[in-house]
């Protein structure tokens, strides 16, 4: 969010207020999507990676197209507020920044979701997006 507003305050990316009113919609859009995510997990839902040893797989809600929706949410909040504050530049970098960010935590979680449910996972794997729904 820093780094946004010093590309913003350098007047890189400058885009016209209603990109501003769109990244608003978007930061709220994305925080929606991030707590129905988390709400679909329920008591599985930890921010500490662990499957506890009762969890079933979630394919749910969000989760029938989308691995990670609340990770997803969050690149869409991200994403928004870069436009809220009406920079292009400084939403692109911010989505990098959190993408390479989010990249490493998917990888630690889907390890750990694959030693737990094994070829159920696999198969969910062929058929839901990590962050955004496959395109078919």
């Amino acid at each position: 969010i820093i780094l946004i507003f010093v590309v913003r305050g350098l007047k890189l990316g400058l885009l016209p207020v209603l990109f501003q009113w769109v990244g608003l919609a978007l930061v709220w859009t994305g925080m929606l999507v991030r707590e129905w995510a988390i709400f679909s997990l329920g008591r599985a839902f930890s921010v500490i990676v662990r499957v506890n040893p009762d969890q079933s797989l979630i394919t749910s809600g969000l989760y029938r197209w989308i691995r990670h929706p609340a990770y997803t949410g969050g690149i869409i909040t991200i994403g928004g507020f870069g436009l809220a504050a009406g920079s292009w530049l400084g939403m692109l970098l911010a989505i990098a920044i959190i993408l390479i960010g989010y990249s490493y935590r998917v990888h630690v979680e889907e390890r750990a979701l694959l030693e737990a449910f094994g070829d159920q996972y696999r198969d969910y794997m062929r058929h839901t997006g990590r962050f955004f729904p496959r395109v078919r």
